[in-house]
């Protein structure tokens, strides 16, 4: 009985070599971006106490420039949060290409909370009136 085996041509074994070697790159930098979100946290965190510190002490030029602090640090954040999202997409995207794997990503839909458009209850005019 004759084994037969499947070989690679050349042209596919470096495409196959290059999509592994992106793979590998976008983990790292999405390790490098989970690092950096987790230090922007702890700045976030920081700066919450502060301004807490200095709403209890009544330093009003204190509050407003931490507020500022505050505000610049959730918009890196949030885009950092944006950017990792399109990285695991990536990721995700070429693992199934390599190796098959299917992995179910979370999104703002999966969550079990309601969306803003259900917190809200429909009231009919005759209602308000009674």
């Amino acid at each position: 009985m004759a084994l037969l085996t499947f070989q690679r041509s050349p042209a596919s074994v470096d495409s196959h070599n290059a999509t592994i070697r992106q793979l590998k790159c976008k983990e790292r930098k999405l390790t490098y971006i989970i690092r950096q979100i987790n230090i922007l946290n702890d700045r976030i965190q920081g700066l919450n106490y502060r301004i807490q510190a200095a709403r209890r002490d009544g330093n009003h030029c204190f509050r407003y420039s931490l507020r500022m602090r505050i505000g610049v640090s959730e918009g890196v954040r949030n885009m950092m949060y944006k950017y990792a999202r399109d990285l695991v997409t990536e990721i995700a995207l070429l693992r199934r290409l390599l190796y098959n794997q299917y992995v179910h990503l979370y999104d703002d839909s999966d969550e079990d909370e309601p969306a803003a458009d259900d917190q809200y209850e429909l009231v009919d005019d005759d209602d308000t009136h009674s």
